[in-house]
């Protein structure tokens, strides 16, 4: 087994890439490897040489998210193993795919509507009487890109703007900075967050290349929710989680930093309800964003992603296995893969 991991030749490689973690098991585990930019003239050939291609490629990249996978699905069409697959990543960034996969998979999810006409927008604003909605662009991650609207004038306001000239999708500054600051707990955790603020400025300036999000108005259902939501995640077979405190002041949390451990919060009927609708996604690995309701106490599915901050995840010291079984252990989602994809 011959592995190529892909890294940017061009950029500095993010903490959080998982790039790095695969890298450091391949050396620990004596699996040959070859780091390499998929995006250099002629690494294709390169690629079709080996056995298995992995990327961790970024929604706020627009290299990343024309190229990455036609070259990922082509490499699988030689024979080679690749993560993500088709199945995890076709949806990756847009919550409308993602809508109606789910819905499709019958998932639990919120009430939701996409409008691509206008006029459309304009009938059901006219018509809808339970405010507030929550409106969101296609493309974004860290609750970024996320609005509530709470009466008529800002839904006709909100739709001339998306029918028009549109968003822009890349990451607010002042709301990062604000959420951070907000959810500092120590000096420490503020010095880490601080030595973290140039990978967030480069990731921003990387999103500025995208164009406007308009054409559309993509709404959710509010569901108030009780201070918190989860972050669930399935891989490999094995299931792992955080949950995040909303920030003060907002219905989001998404981002927030402000994360905690609670393992009462993944009950069996959860974890039952995700490991299916894995099988139904054909999925190796996703991370689910989860709110629940307050007053049914009903989970429902947000959002999902293949690549998430799995070490976040990892720091919840459990997972569980299929058959409800707890362990004890830090689900490492970038080694799991790494099995899977060894081990297929």
């Amino acid at each position: 087994m011959r592995l190529v991991i892909h890294r940017d030749s061009d950029k500095k490689t993010h903490s959080s890439s998982w790039s790095l973690s695969w890298e450091a098991h391949c050396k620990e585990q004596g699996i040959p490897y070859k780091i390499l930019d998929v995006f250099d003239p002629g690494s294709f050939r390169t690629i079709m040489d080996h056995d298995a291609l992995l990327m961790h490629f970024s929604n706020y990249s627009v290299r990343d998210m024309l190229y990455a996978r036609p070259i990922l699905y082509a490499a699988k069409q030689r024979g080679l193993r690749i993560f993500p697959d088709f199945f995890d990543s076709w949806h990756f960034d847009d919550k409308i795919a993602q809508s109606y996969l789910l819905e499709a998979a019958d998932a639990s999810i919120p009430r939701w509507n996409i409008f691509y006409r206008k006029s459309d927008w304009q009938d059901w604003v006219s018509q809808n009487s339970e405010w507030p909605v929550v409106a969101k662009l296609r493309t974004g991650s860290g609750a970024h890109n996320v609005k509530m609207i709470h009466d008529r004038g800002s839904a006709i306001k909100y739709g001339n703007k998306m029918f028009s000239r549109g968003f822009k999708p890349n990451p607010s500054v002042f709301f990062k900075s604000t959420s951070n600051i907000r959810s500092v707990k120590s000096s420490e955790m503020f010095f880490q967050r601080a030595r973290r603020v140039p990978e967030f400025f480069r990731t921003w300036l990387a999103a500025r290349e995208f164009p406007n999000e308009k054409g559309y108005v993509y709404i959710q259902e509010f569901i108030p929710n009780a201070g918190f939501d989860l972050k669930v995640v399935v891989v490999n077979g094995k299931l792992g989680y955080l949950a995040r405190r909303v920030r003060h002041g907002d219905f989001r949390a998404s981002g927030s930093g402000d994360i905690f451990y609670d393992h009462s919060l993944i009950d069996r009927d959860l974890r039952d309800q995700l490991f299916d609708v894995s099988d139904r996604l054909q999925s190796v690995c996703m991370g689910f964003d989860i709110v629940i309701d307050e007053a049914g106490n009903k989970s429902k599915i947000i959002e999902m992603s293949y690549g998430y901050a799995h070490s976040a995840v990892s720091k919840a010291g459990v997972l569980w296995k299929r058959d409800g079984e707890l362990v004890e252990g830090h689900l490492d989602a970038p080694a799991e893969i790494l099995d899977f994809i060894v081990s297929y």
